[in-house]
């Protein structure tokens, strides 16, 4: 089935009827049921619906009565496709008409003819409300709150035809009305930018009036505020040592108080923003300082024990024997080698002079045993051999361990340096800070600690003098602003008075010009009149229709035994409609509901025509929510069957919302025909004036 364009997402009452305090009630977009016993606060739910959209002649009568000072106010939340758009009535303490804010899902204001352009209602007879908005046929006339049947019939009975012709009539009396529209709107734009004006310096008096600067019973004249001024400016110029000058306007006073104000607070600012920063600039070079003499104490013990450290490396690596006397092993060992690489070269070069032909030793020439001695030369090589690896590996030994000794010893000395001159920047910096902050060498550190502590604190004082000193020039500052404020409101009111003078003498002539005009326009109205009547022939002609739909809901809504047949037919009067009953099963005349249905039938024909035209042109509706407020007042078990068969055939186009202190009766019925899903249950448990209504959900 078609829906209507918006849904009510949520809704939320303060200081409304029944609410007192703020609370919200989420529908989402479902079908609500409200429940709860009698004076609970159930029809404030309804009411406030209905007087968020349209409000009253008397906004002032919805005003909770246990908190008259406070605002009234509903916030209604629909729908759509776009998102959120919020519609807030507010009424202020003291005033007698309400406001009506509307803002789209962007969060900008918008008119209602912007929102709802088409936003229509069905009375409040027998306890139910019908809001609806349907698009109307090209040319159509708009139509606003309809409260009537016949009102809501013509929006909605698909007249075109009708509607055409009326339209076309109306041409008609617009084309003869045409210079009085001219006029009119002449005349009107020229009020409506007085009653603009009007209407700006109202709301800024009304903002004043809202909160008011004086702290006085009643609003003071003018006389006294210029009093009040005066003395103010003349006593503030004594504690500042000021000029103040006597012949100086109101206005003009109050301008010289905010200056010395202003001018005092920065001088007294630069003077204390300086004293601190040189109290932290002292603070930074002290804290600078201890961190340099501790960084040069952790150098010094850092490189003490690196000494430390390096000396246990040595031991260890030469088994406690000095370098030098490594340096004198290396020299032998490598005297040693060389000898025996000479003894080497020797024997080598005499080895090819020996053979076994050789009878005399070619080195000293005595006779010898050529083989023999070459045997013996060869294995003296090869011993010889062994003993140079031997000596060469000691060498490369002694060379590596002297490298790897002088290496550390080279690091200890200058492990030895660094500690020695931290010793002495520490030692300087020390006798800097003595000098410094006056103490003595042995306690410099908790005199230095104590210092810093002392500037510390005077930063503090410095700072919360400034904290104080601010917070006295607001004060004044606030002073001089809440007197602004009320010499304003005198000036508002002056030119209040002015704008209502000329409103009422320069339009005088021009409305003179337009009620000669419109004396002319009632000519025009009654060739209209007689245009009409083939409308009213229209109308005529579909009312069988009507009769029939609203037959048909009667039908389902009581079932009755006797009576089960509706007529809508014109009564006295142009415009006017009456619903009369009849019978199918018997020969009866037709008859006024009230002589011969019962309470329950009657009860449920008010019900009736919300049914029936809350259905109509859903597909073009912009909202349509069919309210109903206790209906089972005068219906047995099987009538709030039928009344809920009923909603949830309306629950296809219409979003429902049903008030009743019957619960028990109705929510049986409700579980079985609507998904779980499709609805909600609000319960009203209880009531307290300092609070309103308890509500769960």
């Amino acid at each position: 089935m078609p829906q209507a364009r918006y849904r009510i997402d949520s809704l939320r009452v303060e200081g409304f009827k029944a609410f007192r305090d703020p609370q919200e009630i989420v529908l989402g977009g479902k079908h609500c049921f409200l429940f709860g016993a009698n004076a609970r606060g159930k029809s404030s739910i309804v009411e406030a619906i209905r007087w968020c959209l349209f409000g009253l002649e008397r906004d002032s009568d919805v005003r909770n009565r246990f908190s008259e000072a406070v605002d009234c106010r509903v916030e209604l939340r629909l729908r759509d496709a776009e998102g959120l758009w919020h519609l807030e009535r507010r009424l202020r303490p003291g005033q007698l008409r309400s406001d009506l804010t509307i803002r789209n899902p962007g969060g900008q204001e918008v008119t209602q003819k912007q929102a709802l352009p088409n936003l229509v209602r069905l009375g409040t007879s027998a306890g139910a409300v019908v809001f609806f908005s349907a698009q109307q046929a090209a040319r159509a006339r708009a139509y606003g709150d309809l409260t009537r049947f016949h009102e809501v019939l013509y929006a909605h009975l698909n007249l075109n035809e009708a509607e055409r012709l009326r339209a076309e009539l109306q041409d008609v009396l617009d084309e003869q009305t045409e210079i009085l529209r001219q006029r009119a709107e002449a005349v009107q734009a020229a009020e409506d930018k007085f009653r603009e004006k009007l209407k700006d310096i109202e709301t800024r008096l009304e903002e004043i009036l809202h909160g008011p600067p004086w702290e006085l019973d009643e609003s003071p004249t003018r006389v006294m505020s210029e009093k009040r001024i005066r003395s103010f400016v003349a006593d503030l110029a004594t504690v500042l040592g000021q000029p103040a000058e006597p012949q100086w306007e109101s206005a003009e006073a109050l301008d010289h108080a905010d200056k010395w104000f202003r001018d005092a607070s920065i001088s007294d600012r630069a003077t204390r923003e300086q004293a601190i920063h040189s109290i932290n600039e002292q603070i930074r070079r002290l804290s600078a300082r201890l961190a340099a003499i501790q960084a040069a104490n952790r150098r010094e013990s850092e490189n003490a024990a690196a000494v430390g450290e390096m000396d246990r490396q040595l031991a260890e690596l030469c088994n406690g024997v000095p370098i030098e006397e490594l340096k004198e092993r290396l020299k032998a060992a490598l005297t040693g080698l060389n000898r025996e690489a000479h003894l080497a070269r020797a024997r080598v070069a005499v080895k090819p002079l020996l053979g076994p032909d050789t009878r005399a030793c070619p080195i000293c020439g005595l006779p010898c045993d050529g083989a023999e001695l070459l045997a013996r030369l060869t294995d003296n090589l090869a011993e010889h051999a062994a003993t140079r690896e031997q000596a060469a590996q000691e060498v490369q030994r002694l060379e590596q361990q002297i490298g790897q000794a002088q290496r550390i010893d080279g690091e200890r000395d200058a492990a030895r340096k660094n500690a020695e001159s931290a010793r002495e920047e520490s030692e300087r910096l020390v006798a800097e800070m003595v000098a410094e902050i006056h103490c003595s060498s042995d306690a410099w550190e908790s005199s230095a600690e104590a210092r810093r502590v002392e500037l510390e604190g005077r930063v503090k004082t410095l700072r919360e003098e400034g904290t104080t000193a601010a917070e006295q020039t607001a004060r004044y500052l606030q002073q001089v602003k809440a007197l602004r404020e009320e010499w304003r409101y005198h000036q508002l009111r002056d030119e209040e008075q002015r704008l209502r003078r000329e409103l009422q003498d320069a339009l005088q002539p021009a409305r003179e010009t337009l009620r000669a005009l419109e004396d002319l326009r009632s000519v025009v109205e009654v060739v209209h009149r007689a245009l009409c009547e083939e409308f009213d022939a229209a109308v005529d002609r579909t009312l069988p229709t009507v009769s029939g739909q609203l037959t048909g809901a009667f039908r389902r809504l009581t079932d009755h035994p006797a009576f089960d047949i509706l007529r809508v037919e014109r009564a006295q009067g142009p415009d006017q409609m009456v619903i009369q009953v009849g019978s199918t099963r018997a020969r009866v005349p037709w008859s006024r509901p009230e002589d011969v249905l019962n309470g329950g039938a009657y009860a449920a024909l008010g019900l009736i025509p919300h049914f029936v035209f809350s259905g109509f042109h859903a597909e073009q509706a912009e909202l349509n929510v069919l309210i109903i407020d206790d209906p089972s007042q005068s219906f047995d078990t099987t009538h709030v069957e039928l009344l809920l068969g009923e909603l949830h055939r309306a629950s296809e186009h219409a979003q429902l919302l049903l008030a009743t202190h019957e619960e028990e009766r109705f929510r049986p019925v409700l579980e079985r025909l609507f998904l779980p899903d499709s609805f909600t249950v609000v319960q009203v448990t209880d009531f307290h004036p300092d609070r309103g209504p308890t509500i769960e959900q």
